[in-house]
């Protein structure tokens, strides 16, 4: 017989979220060169960053995000600035299940709605810090600032202001 006081269901989300947190440039330094396992997604809330992955070079913006990809070497372009402040937060891909309900969020764009973003960045860090850290509960988080990152604005794409930040491309 099923318990009637409690509401009981799984989640099989395809993201699992590792941590986050809130940079804030106070002395010299830059992104470091390292090839990690997992995605890990930057949002530069003021200032900028260039970073390179693999072969492409980034310049991210105030407002931009980047999603540098797992297994691939990326590494800092410049010294931070002064005032440089962004978000990041790594995270893995789940296998596929049977169901194809897929969503393609690109690598680089511009964030429409920045305090959407910000306020879920800064509830995931809550969240982490807190002490009550559930996993499902930062998948959860995850999965929303990946909808925020496919989240489109045509007023945006018609006044050119959703331009690509990707600088250049070498081989």
């Amino acid at each position: 017989m099923r318990d009637q006081t409690r509401l009981s269901f799984s989640l099989d989300l395809p993201v699992r979220a590792s941590n986050a947190g809130l940079f804030i440039k106070n002395g010299p330094g830059r992104h470091p060169s390292r090839i990690i396992n997992s995605y890990e997604l930057i949002y530069v809330e003021k200032g900028k960053s260039e970073i390179a992955e693999e072969r492409t070079e980034f310049c991210i913006n105030e407002g931009h995000y980047l999603l540098l990809y797992p297994n691939r070497r990326h590494w800092g372009l410049s010294e931070y600035q002064a005032g440089l402040r962004f978000y990041w937060l790594h995270f893995n891909m789940m296998e596929k299940t049977g169901r194809d309900n897929s969503w393609e969020v690109l690598q680089t764009g511009i964030v429409v709605w920045p305090n959407s973003i910000v306020e879920l960045f800064q509830r995931f860090i809550h969240c982490q810090e807190s002490g009550f850290n559930l996993a499902v509960e930062r998948d959860l988080l995850t999965l929303l600032i990946l909808c925020e990152l496919n989240r489109q604005d045509t007023t945006l794409e018609s006044a050119g202001r959703n331009e690509p930040i990707h600088i250049s491309s070498y081989t």
